[in-house]
């Protein structure tokens, strides 16, 4: 059975990113949706990380 609504996570450079989008034009996406760049703490009892994460 052929997957008819795909849900895709890309990381990369914008660069990548851009290119990929270039290829899925072909097959008629209908939602592309970038977050630009985001960052998460690794651990929250790490020296350093903001109180408002613990």
């Amino acid at each position: 059975m052929p997957v008819k609504n795909p849900i895709l996570e890309v990381t990369g450079n914008s660069a990548k990113i851009d290119a990929l989008e270039r290829l899925l034009r072909h097959y008629g996406v209908k939602e592309l949706v970038r977050t630009g760049r985001i960052a998460l703490p690794r651990d929250t009892k790490h020296e350093g990380i903001d109180q408002a994460y613990r």
